[in-house]
C-alpha cells in the first residue's frame, strides 16, 4: 500500500529480500538490533576469535549468526553493522590484511597464530575460473574505442574497450583473427603479452586478468557497433574496476 514495513519481520516477506538484506535494512534504516552477517563479518570474527566451522554450511552460519548477534551494540546496530562490514573490506581484506594497522591484531588469534589465510573455512572448495582478457586501447584522431558489455556475463551494462578473450596461453592465430573480423590492420603481436602489465580482479568465481594494448590507427575503421569518445570524455562512462585502475595510471 505504498508504505515501507519497519520491522524485520515484515522487511524479510518482501520478495527478494533474504536475512542478510532484511538485517542491513532493519539496522540502517530502523536501527533495529539485528547483526548483518555478510562475507566480510564471516571472516572478521573467524579471524578474530579462531573459528574453524565452515562458514558455508548450516551449523556454520547458525553459529556465527549467533555470534554476531551476541557481539551486536544495541544501542547503535546500525553504525555497528556498517562498522565491521567496512572494516573487513579495508583493514581484515581477503588477501594480504592491514594487521600492522588493525587496532585488534594484539587479541587476534589469527594475527597471533600467523594464520589469516586459514580463515574463514570452507567445507565447498570454489573452482576458480581463470580468464584472460585482452583489451586494444584504440584511438583513431584524438578519439577512443569503446562499446557496452551485453549478454548473460559478468559487468553486463559496463563499459569497455574492444576485447579478444582467451581462455589458456596467448594464441597469436586467434588474436589475428579477431583483428581481421574487426577489421583492422595488422599489428605487432611481438611481446605480446609479456612485454604488458596485467591487471587483476578478483570475483567470486572468477580471475580476471586484464592486458591493455595501445593500437593508434589514422582513421576509425568501420562495420563495428563501437563509439567514439575523446580521451576526456571517458570519465563519462560507468566501467568495470580494472578498466578505471587502467584509465587512472595511464
Amino acid at each position: 500500500n505504498g508504505v515501507f514495513p519497519d520491522s524485520y519481520e515484515a522487511i524479510g516477506k518482501l520478495k527478494g529480500v533474504g536475512p542478510y538484506t532484511a538485517a542491513a535494512i532493519a539496522s540502517f534504516a530502523f536501527n533495529l538490533p539485528y547483526a548483518v552477517v555478510d562475507g566480510n563479518v564471516f571472516r572478521v570474527l573467524a579471524r578474530y576469535f579462531g573459528i574453524s566451522l565452515p562458514v558455508d554450511t548450516t551449523k556454520g552460519k547458525q553459529f556465527f549468526s549467533t555470534l554476531a548477534a551476541e557481539l551486536l551494540d544495541p544501542s547503535g546496530p546500525g553504525i555497528y553493522n556498517q562498522a565491521i562490514m567496512d572494516f573487513g573490506a579495508t583493514v581484515c581484506t581477503p588477501q594480504q590484511p592491514a594487521c600492522k594497522q588493525c587496532p585488534m591484531a594484539r587479541t587476534c588469534i589469527a594475527n597471533n597464530e600467523q594464520q589469516q589465510d586459514r580463515y574463514p573455512q570452507k567445507e565447498k572448495k570454489i573452482k576458480i575460473r581463470r580468464r584472460r582478457f585482452y583489451y586494444l586501447v584504440i584511438s583513431a584522431r584524438g578519439k577512443y574505442a569503446i562499446h557496452q558489455r551485453t549478454g548473460n556475463d559478468i559487468w553486463k551494462g559496463l563499459y569497455e574497450f574492444p576485447l579478444a578473450e582467451q581462455q589458456a596461453d596467448f594464441d597469436k592465430a586467434a588474436f589475428r583473427k579477431q583483428l581481421r573480423q574487426w577489421g583492422l590492420p595488422a599489428i605487432s603481436l611481438a611481446g605480446i603479452p609479456a612485454s604488458l602489465p596485467v591487471l587483476r580482479q578478483q570475483l567470486s568465481h572468477q580471475l580476471i586478468e586484464a592486458y591493455f594494448i595501445p593500437v593508434k590507427l589514422p582513421k576509425q575503421p568501420t562495420g563495428n557497433d563501437w563509439q567514439w569518445v575523446s580521451r576526456t570524455a571517458l570519465s563519462n562512462f560507468a566501467w568495470p574496476v580494472i578498466i578505471r585502475q587502467y584509465l587512472g595510471n595511464s
